[in-house]
């Protein structure tokens, strides 16, 4: 270290230490966020990192994002039961929303990022968009750059929605490669409301 208190960086070759953050549910999680958690977590699981890619990848391109969308549509009404609310997000890995099952009608490749500038009202608030960039969502930001499992927890009040919402993000790696932790391709997110209990 210097004398000025400035730490030396080290050599380009040397090896990057493992993530030291969050690798598993968050342990202050109540039994009603974990519940939620494990049924996203298995919902998400049920189409393969190569296939969300895929979708990813037919959103990107005016002539399959509606491939695209009725791919995610038809993914969502496999929701079960249990997940209330079920809502999916495909989200590029720099944040960019490109499809939103909460916000269907401005889910359209006009409305991506790549086409579509950013917009706000008079008042000031988001107008434009499929939806706000997400990368600083808690759950989407541990699961790109934290966690080397690929995902990602949080519970919150959606601002979309209103409800009190569980998410899952799943970071899918370049090419549908599975958890590629150094080339992220592209993150999904679903999402549930969640009723937590009155006293705890």
């Amino acid at each position: 270290m210097s004398p000025c208190g400035i730490q030396n960086l080290p050599s380009c070759n040397a090896v990057a230490l493992p993530p030291q953050f969050l690798t598993t549910i968050p342990r202050t999680s109540l039994s009603a966020q974990v519940t939620s958690y494990n049924y996203l977590q298995t919902w998400v699981n049920t189409l393969t990192s190569s296939a969300w890619y895929d979708i990813f990848v037919s959103l990107t391109a005016e002539s399959t994002y509606g491939e695209g969308r009725a791919s995610l549509q038809s993914f969502v009404a496999t929701a079960p039961s249990a997940i209330t609310g079920a809502r999916v997000l495909m989200i590029g890995v720099d944040g960019k929303v490109y499809y939103d099952s909460g916000r269907s009608s401005s889910s359209s490749y006009a409305n991506t990022w790549a086409n579509s500038p950013i917009k706000y009202s008079a008042a000031g608030a988001f107008d434009g968009n499929i939806n706000g960039n997400h990368n600083t969502r808690p759950d989407v930001f541990s699961s790109l750059l934290f966690d080397p499992t690929g995902y990602g927890y949080a519970s919150y009040t959606s601002s979309s929605v209103g409800s009190y919402n569980s998410y899952v993000s799943k970071r899918i790696g370049l090419e549908g490669t599975s958890n590629s932790f150094a080339i992220p391709g592209c993150v999904v997110r679903v999402s549930c409301s969640t009723t937590l209990p009155t006293s705890y």
